[in-house]
């Protein structure tokens, strides 16, 4: 009876004061704390091929900074400046020389100790040059011909006349020759080397000879 009176009084004081009893909650384990994000692996660029070697550009000839109208063609076949006379086959267009002859320049400032070879035939002169470090290996570097079967690469001949050749090559010019007159030498300088022409010899109104002429600066 004791008991229930003091429960009585216990509950009832609980009631009047508001207090509650705390009912333990369920322990719940501490939280985990969250995991970094992780960073993405960079990823790994695959090798890049190494830049391959570039092969060295062929060494350009001279024949290839000459124009079409830097040759002349004969019957047995064509000559053009500034290619190299194992190139041209030149025993089988103008036969054998009648003189050849090669020497060493001298006093000649930048050129000096380079080859000059010069080679005569019955209707031709060429004369081939090859620099200091080689002397093996000659190119073309004039020729002068009065073959009245040669021929330009525009059909002009000798023989021809100088209303012709005008009418031809209309950008030649009358050279500054000390000839006064019709009669004389004409040139046509070529655009890409300005130190290379094409020579035209008039006499009495007609073509007598013509030439292929590359002049060092």
């Amino acid at each position: 009876m004791k008991k229930v009176i003091i429960l009585l009084i216990l509950f009832m004081a609980t009631t009047a004061t508001g207090c509650k009893f705390i009912v333990p909650s369920t322990p719940q384990k501490p939280s985990q704390p969250a995991k970094p994000m992780e960073e993405p692996l960079p990823q790994l660029e695959e090798d890049a091929p190494l830049p391959e070697e570039e092969a060295p550009l062929p060494e350009e000839s001279p024949e290839q900074r000459i124009s079409d109208d830097g040759i002349l063609r004969f019957p047995e076949g064509t000559i053009t400046l500034l290619a190299y006379e194992d190139e041209m086959n030149l025993p089988e267009t103008l036969g054998m020389p009648l003189v050849e002859e090669t020497i060493v320049l001298e006093n000649a400032d930048t050129f000096t100790g380079s080859y000059e070879k010069t080679l005569i035939y019955q209707d031709a002169r060429l004369v081939l040059f090859s620099p200091p470090q080689d002397g093996q290996r000659f190119y073309l570097i004039s020729i002068e011909t009065e073959n009245e079967n040669v021929t330009t690469n525009r059909g002009i001949t000798l023989g021809d006349t100088l209303e012709d050749m005008q009418q031809a090559y209309p950008e030649v010019t009358r050279s500054l020759d000390g000839t006064t007159g019709t009669d004389g030498r004409y040139e046509m300088m070529f655009q890409e080397n300005p130190y290379t022409y094409l020579l035209f010899y008039v006499e009495e109104g007609k073509v007598i000879k013509i030439q292929l002429l590359h002049e060092f600066a």
